[in-house]
């Protein structure tokens, strides 16, 4: 019976699709792995299917390729100032830390100094 069997004697093996068509959609995966999935015209349908237009298949795919381009140019140089923009960050912080730890030696052997000092007048007064 069904219940006498463990769980991995039932479970089947899946496996991926060898065919996938998707009809009317294009998809593109950025450099990040986001996936974009855009419906496509009829339009554009027809071109890609139609063999007596490879000119124009050919030219879309290349202005597409060229549009992904730009598109990658553009974030490559919005990430390259955004870097920038921390390493500058990093380096002010860096500098008002060691600022800030100078400030504290100083003060510690400040107050080392000032409690030596009333230690000593309490021994002398103690004298």
């Amino acid at each position: 019976s069904l219940h006498k069997l463990s769980t991995a004697q039932t479970v089947v093996d899946i496996k991926p699709p060898i065919e996938v068509i998707i009809e009317c959609m294009h998809i593109l995966r950025q450099m990040d792995g986001k996936m974009i999935v855009r419906k496509t015209n009829d339009n554009d349908d027809k071109k890609q299917i139609t063999p007596s237009l490879p000119q124009s298949n050919s030219n879309d795919d290349i202005n597409e390729k060229l549009q992904q381009l730009e598109i990658f140019r553009l974030e490559n140089e919005r990430l390259h100032s955004e870097l920038n923009t921390h390493k500058t960050e990093i380096r002010v912080l860096r500098s008002e830390r060691d600022s800030l730890m100078s400030t504290i030696s100083k003060l510690d052997i400040e107050l080392t100094e000032a409690e030596y000092q009333r230690f000593a007048q309490q021994q002398s007064r103690k004298k």
